[in-house]
């Protein structure tokens, strides 16, 4: 009598605290917690602590849990074959000027002084205690959520028509300046955010954190005329960019993110 061989299929299990990755092949009945016990046995010191598996969905893009009771052959049918351990969002950290302290802090005073002052830790440490100046610190900042950004244009949009229609001003020719003068201005603030934006919790910063200048806030907003000439797909790239950006924020060096103080 022939043995009944189950479907094996080769994964990838990756453990995102300590940047490393195990290979295996497990049987499609395997649950996860069987999977992961695997794991640990071909790589010692990964996959530790409370259980925090989870996969990237084909569909929203989004990291998705998986319980330890789960098999592998629901999510091999949709074609997932990698899973995350401690898997966070694509994120950066802004130093606050207490870190900064606590870097100087430890190194001596002739290492600090032969820094130049224009070297890269130094920049970073400055621009980021500028960045989160008048908080307590240290912040995370998360790239925004692509729908987040849509309401809050859809906010931005409502309150301009009105604000034209109150004035008369909805047909005039050059209403285009109250929508140039409305974004640049209230994004290079110390809000860093328009209307729409600060009801969501997101802020418009260059790719280091930091706060655009009225200029760089000026051409975010009419290198979105690009945005606009591909159909709307400059817009719709912030679903699908690493950084979440949209096509005017590749351009000019731009983030929006949420900011979440721990």
């Amino acid at each position: 009598m022939e043995e009944l061989q189950l479907p094996m299929e080769p994964i990838v299990l990756i453990d995102k605290s300590k940047n490393k990755e195990v290979h295996i092949v497990a049987g499609v009945n395997n649950s996860f917690e069987d999977i992961v016990r695997s794991a640990k046995r071909i790589s010692s010191g990964l996959f530790e602590g409370n259980w925090d598996l989870c996969f990237i969905s084909p569909e929203t893009k989004q990291a998705e849990p998986i319980s330890p009771e789960q098999t592998l052959e629901e999510l091999i049918k949709k074609n997932v074959d990698t899973f995350y351990w401690n898997y966070v969002k694509p994120a950066f950290k802004i130093p606050t000027s207490s870190d900064y302290r606590n870097t100087r802090r430890h190194e001596t005073t002739t290492q600090w002084q032969t820094k130049s002052q224009n070297s890269p830790m130094t920049e970073m440490a400055t621009e980021g205690a500028v960045a989160a100046a008048g908080g307590t610190g240290p912040y995370v900042i998360e790239y925004a959520d692509a729908g987040k950004r849509i309401i809050a244009f859809m906010i931005d949009w409502v309150f301009l028509m009105l604000l034209l229609r109150l004035f008369g001003w909805q047909s005039a020719s050059w209403n285009w300046v109250i929508w140039w003068l409305y974004f640049a201005l209230m994004e290079s603030s110390d809000r860093q955010a328009t209307i729409g934006k600060r009801m969501m919790g997101l802020k418009v910063t260059d790719l280091k954190g930091r706060k655009l200048t009225f200029g760089k806030a000026s051409g975010r907003f009419f290198a979105k005329i690009l945005s606009w000439m591909t159909l709307l797909i400059g817009f719709f790239m912030a679903f699908f960019t690493e950084k979440r950006q949209a096509l005017h924020d590749l351009i000019t060096g731009c983030l929006v993110v949420e900011v979440k103080e721990k």
